[in-house]
């Protein structure tokens, strides 16, 4: 197989990459993800390539797999949004769909840290918060390829923070690139309530960029990432827990900006709460490219994908 296209489908960029089936990129296009105009976005990028031999997509979700559509992207805005099909019948080509983590998983153990390694978990801490876990060698994906929505791990189900799913209390409710904000309010009204920040001056503009950058600077954001990044370790010690990897990869903007801090914290904590032996854990090398390798990473291989 020569001429792969892998495609990136995140809640914030829409990437499309021309590939070899060494896994070398020597073109991407990118462009917001934009619900309207996602497929026309992705064709006028693939025209722009020549012959292709097969098409992988890593997408946000959840996902129908077997319809090949995008069900329910809460961070988006997108509803049963059909991918496969449009694209399959465009370009006669191999056309695979997976959710951006799981592909990220396999992206990883094909290009990245994980070759040779049969259990392993990757974690992106971004916009949202998903993973995609090999076990036994095995790409898990559930009965529609949704198994691995941790993002949705319940911190607090008594919590006032509505995650984008529209339910209460999950860990991207507290933790997510576009939810930070709102947990960094909640802190400044109630545990901080009584104490002085300049954070209190730029409540309209918090982010978790904003937080991070100010934490050396200003107490509150200090501890308020401090919060932030104990709820990222404990749960990353119940994935561990639950899949008993021996690699844990970490990625997405928040980790990947934030490396000390981030991955500090979770080297810190999470071997606390853990009752399995502790694999290694780092940021995965794949950096930001780690879906599109993923994407194509599932044509190269599409024996792992199986539902």
């Amino acid at each position: 197989m020569g001429a792969i296209v892998g495609i990136d489908i995140g809640a914030t960029n829409l990437r499309v990459a021309l590939s070899d089936e060494n896994g070398k990129m020597s073109k991407i296009v990118k462009a917001r993800t934009d619900p309207q105009t996602i497929i026309d976005d992705i064709c006028k990028a693939i025209d722009g390539f020549g012959p292709i031999d097969g098409i992988g997509i890593a997408s946000i979700g959840p996902l129908d797999m077997k319809r090949g559509m995008i069900t329910n992207a809460a961070n988006v805005g997108i509803r049963n949004l059909s991918l496969v099909e449009p694209l399959k019948e465009r370009y006669n080509v191999p056309t695979i769909l997976l959710n951006e983590c799981v592909a990220a998983a396999l992206g990883e153990r094909i290009f990245g840290a994980g070759q040779n390694v049969k259990n392993l978990v990757y974690i992106t801490l971004s916009t949202g918060i998903g993973a995609g876990v090999i076990a036994d060698n095995r790409l898990l994906l559930g009965k529609d390829g949704n198994a691995h929505e941790i993002g949705h791990f319940i911190v607090d189900p008594e919590s006032p923070l509505k995650c984008g799913c529209g339910s209460y209390g999950h860990w991207e409710a507290y933790c997510a690139g576009r939810n930070i904000a709102n947990f960094a309010r909640l802190l400044l009204s109630t545990d901080f309530k009584a104490q002085k920040s300049q954070l209190r001056d730029q409540m309209e503009g918090l982010s978790g960029e904003l937080l991070f950058g100010m934490d050396g600077t200003d107490e509150v954001a200090k501890l308020i990432v401090e919060k932030i990044l104990k709820i990222n370790a404990l749960q990353i010690a119940n994935v561990i827990n639950m899949y008993d990897p021996e690699l844990v990869t970490i990625g997405g903007a928040i980790a990947l900006r934030n490396e000390e801090r981030v991955m500090g914290a979770i080297k810190g904590i999470s071997h606390k709460y853990t009752i399995n032996r502790m694999p290694e854990i780092m940021t995965t090398p794949l950096k930001d490219d780690i879906c599109l390798y993923g994407a194509v990473a599932s044509v190269l291989h599409s024996d792992w994908v199986k539902l």
